[in-house]
């Protein structure tokens, strides 16, 4: 009976140290080479390293920061929308094959460098309010501050018309005492001078 009894207290001894020993080793690391589904929240305290593609079939929400060594890539089609709510810090070049808009009564698009459109002979620049050259407050659709130049390697053409019948360009220029000045010119062709605003 002793010895029966010894042989159950040394069994239950080394079932007790293996259940223990299991769950330290789990609770340090756990490798799954399977699937894992679950009909609930899954949740990781620690880093997560995920070797192969990640799905969703809803949105994923990060909390904190989202590190990306690699490509990122949305799915070519018209629902796919990207949608950043805060600023979004882009450290290399950033490259649009379609439009880039601002939709908000408030949006605005800023460059700190250079903006440089293509040559090709569709590339265009289409604003449809005002456009500002070192200017934000702005008293006509085009305002520029500091001087313009105007040069190609033909004859270069500066062009004032209207898209109004019986009206005709017209050059104002401000004079030293801010006396205003217009320049335009007559049906018949001589060039008038005088002083006033052209509207």
């Amino acid at each position: 009976m002793n010895v029966k009894l010894r042989d159950i207290t040394k069994s239950l001894s080394l079932t007790v140290l293996s259940f223990f020993l299991v769950a330290g080793v789990l609770y340090s690391a756990t490798t799954i080479g399977s699937n894992i589904t679950t009909a609930g929240t899954l949740s990781v305290t620690d880093t997560s390293t995920l070797t192969g593609a990640v799905t969703t079939g809803a949105a994923l929400t990060v909390g904190t920061t989202l590190t990306v060594t690699g490509n990122t890539t949305l799915a070519n089609a018209s629902s796919t929308v990207l949608t950043v709510s805060g600023a979004s810090y882009l450290v290399g070049n950033t490259s649009f094959n379609g439009f880039a808009t601002t939709t908000a009564s408030t949006g605005a698009f800023a460059t700190a460098g250079h903006s440089t459109l293509t040559t090709a002979s569709t590339t265009a620049l289409s604003v449809d309010n005002t456009l500002g050259v070192a200017s934000s407050t702005l008293a006509a659709e085009l305002g520029v501050v500091g001087d313009g130049h105007f040069g190609s390697a033909a004859t270069t053409t500066l062009t004032l018309s209207s898209s109004r019948a019986v009206t005709g360009g017209c050059l104002e220029l401000e004079g030293a005492n801010g006396t205003m000045f217009k320049i335009y010119a007559t049906t018949t062709g001589p060039l008038i001078a005088t002083s006033g605003t052209c509207q």
